[in-house]
Order: structure tokens, then sequence, then C-alpha cells
């Protein structure tokens, strides 16, 4: 089993669980670590210390945006703990959240690679198509979408 840590700027990461648990019920493996306007990375490095220190030897951190504080602080924890096979991934969208925890894997890099494709085909642009009424005595009409 993959342990999930959400964490971003403000309420970045409590928001998405929030809402992960609204849809998908509570979630053990998941934790979320605010980082705050008052706090220090410091202190944020503490925060995501302690989660860390609640989950297995594969854990997977998602963050909200590569090269900010929390990312940062996430690939320093990665390079100090090497006991745990930790992946940093930044981007995080809600479809990639829901996925993370409805997608079996075995390690963090399979269950990274995996979301990284997920989450870049979940992002959408809605388009209205005007659609045709079709006479449905016509033998072509199919009842449906």
């Amino acid at each position: 089993m993959v342990d999930i840590i959400v964490t971003g700027h403000g309420q970045f990461s409590e928001g998405l669980v929030s809402a992960l648990e609204l849809i998908a019920g509570p979630q053990e493996s998941v934790q979320n670590v605010n980082f705050l306007e008052s706090d220090s990375t410091e202190l944020l490095n503490e925060k995501l210390s302690a989660a860390l220190a609640n989950t297995g030897s594969e854990v997977l951190i998602l963050t909200d945006l590569q090269g900010g504080s929390p990312f940062k602080e996430a690939v320093m924890l990665k390079m100090q703990m090497p006991e745990k096979n930790i992946e940093v991934i930044s981007g995080t969208n809600f479809p990639l959240l829901l996925m993370s925890t409805l997608t079996p894997a075995d390690s963090a890099l399979e269950l990274a690679e995996s979301l990284i494709q997920q989450g870049k085909e979940a992002i959408a642009r809605y388009e209205y198509v005007e659609h045709v009424q079709v006479d449905s005595e016509d033998e072509d009409f199919e009842d449906g979408i």
C-alpha cells in the first residue's frame, strides 16, 4: 500500500482531502499538510516530517506547485529519508488525488507514473456543440448519447 500526503499553499491540501472524503469516504492512507501564510519553511518541514512518521515505506507526496516551498521541502525530505520510497508530484489536481486512492499500486514510483498521465488527461475545456434534432423514425436514429 502507498500512503499519500497532500500539501500545498494555504489550505489547498485540506480542501482537496475534504472533497476526496466527501466523494470517496474517509481515507486512512491520505493525510494533508497545509502551508499557511504564517508558517515558516521550518514549520512546514516539521509538519511534513510528522506526517511522514505516520506512513509506511511507500509514500507519494502530492504538491500544488513545482518549485514552491511545499514541493521543495517534500523533495528535501525525500533526499533525507532514503529508507522510505518517497515520490513527489507537483501540479496536483482533484482527479489525480481521487485516482491515487483508486489505483492499485505496489510502489510509490508505480503509482506516481500512472497518476501523472491520468492527471493530464483529466484536464479539459468544455466546448458547446449544438445538437441537431433527428427524426426518430429515421432508421439510423439511436436513442441515447
